[in-house]
């Protein structure tokens, strides 16, 4: 009896199915662009008239500057005569600019002197709470300019702190003088502010200061000696 050839018994294998990877994402950083903080400055106000434009000294006719939010755009203003001696015919660009900015005109012989931004005059916050604003906020003030009245620029291009830059016009002679009208001008929150310049301190050209009209006395600034009209500011002056 023949045996039989044994025959190989062939072992199945396994089949592998593949997983396929779990897609790995890599957080990437994204660069946000911060805001770089316009820097502050706070400067001080020069007079408006040329070092020798008489004495130098300017003098308040009337300073009835609302001195709070604006009513009635109509009412309240501050005149200041030309120093004593000074015959604006005999002088060429007698005015001159209290701060350095951009000038736009308003009107016939009236101007506006912009501040640059983040520039403030010495002394703001004195002047917001004198108008009653309380914990004063530099944020929330816009539209920062003095407003100027009774003056000619013969270009409207940006000015030089002290610089001769505009000749007066003669408005209202009296005694061989004649008058600029001068407002402090701003928004804050939203509402319109027209406040005296006498409120701040001012530089006349042989670098005295005078000081700011707070406290309800005249401090070093010169009164018209006939003016019948306020000399010193008064907070949220009253519309007649």
């Amino acid at each position: 009896m023949v045996n039989p050839v044994p025959t190989e018994t062939m072992i199945p294998t396994a089949t592998v199915t593949p997983i396929p990877p779990t897609p790995t994402n890599t957080p990437t950083s994204t660069l946000i662009p911060t805001k770089t903080p316009t820097p502050i400055i706070f400067v001080t106000l020069h007079s408006p008239f040329a070092a020798d434009c008489g004495d130098g000294i300017p003098q308040i006719w009337v300073n009835e500057s609302p001195n709070g939010v604006v009513q009635d755009t109509k009412y309240g203003h501050v005149d200041i005569w030309v120093p004593v001696g000074c015959a604006i015919d005999n002088y060429d660009n007698e005015f001159v600019a209290p701060i350095s900015g951009t000038v736009s005109k308003q009107g016939e012989n009236v101007y506006d002197i912009n501040f640059p931004k983040g520039v403030f005059p010495e002394g703001i916050f004195d002047v917001l709470r004198f108008v009653g604003i309380e914990n004063p906020s530099l944020d929330l003030i816009h539209n920062l300019r003095l407003n100027f009245g009774h003056v000619n620029f013969e270009n409207i291009q940006p000015v030089t702190a002290g610089e001769p830059v505009a000749d007066i016009v003669w408005s209202a002679p009296k005694n061989n003088h004649s008058k600029v009208g001068y407002q402090v001008i701003f928004s804050y929150n939203g509402k319109q502010y027209h406040v005296s310049p006498t409120l701040f301190p001012t530089l006349l050209p042989d670098g005295t200061i005078l000081r700011a009209m707070l406290n309800g006395t005249r401090e070093n600034w010169k009164c018209y000696p006939s003016s019948p009209y306020n000399c010193v500011p008064i907070a949220n002056f009253p519309a007649k």
